[in-house]
Formats: structure tokens, C-alpha cells, sequence
């Protein structure tokens, strides 16, 4: 089965997102591009 981004995606409500330090959130954006990069890599091969 093929993965998707939404396969991998973390999604938070704007309350969650609201209680995340500037740390945190800076993390989440940093994995998600790398994840999303790693998807794409992926899926250029197939």
C-alpha cells in the first residue's frame, strides 16, 4: 500500500497548536518538511 502525507501528518486544532512553546512548534515544522521531502524522494523512485 502506497504511504501518503496523510498517512504521517500530525494535525493539531488551533487550541493545541496554541499551547505549543515557539520550541515545539519550530520542531513540528522542521519534521514535517523532512517528512514531506522523504515522500516526495519516495515517490520520484516509483
Amino acid at each position: 500500500d502506497a504511504v501518503t502525507f496523510e498517512d504521517v501528518a500530525v494535525t493539531f486544532t488551533l487550541e493545541e497548536w496554541a499551547l505549543l512553546d515557539v520550541f515545539q512548534k519550530n520542531l513540528y515544522k522542521d519534521v514535517m518538511q523532512e517528512t514531506f521531502k522523504n515522500l516526495d524522494f519516495v515517490d520520484s523512485k516509483y
